[in-house]
């Protein structure tokens, strides 16, 4: 149910935005834009190109100097 409520925003966010939601097959298949990404299907579709998809532990290890 979340999933589908969340396909359902970001549908209607991409209608608004484009017209039409011709982009969510694309970002529905973009890697780490699942269920435990699902912040970055938001993003893709809010920000497009302008989105970095980058590993989490990598993010924070560079945030933090972790060596």
């Amino acid at each position: 149910m979340l999933d589908q409520n969340i396909d359902h925003v970001i549908r209607m966010f991409l209608k608004g935005k484009h017209g039409n939601d011709d982009k969510f097959a694309s970002l529905a298949q973009t890697a780490s834009s699942g269920a435990s990404g699902g912040i970055v299907g938001a993003f893709l579709a809010l920000f497009g190109e302008k989105t970095s998809i980058v590993s989490g532990m990598d993010f924070v290890a560079n945030l933090t100097d972790l060596n």
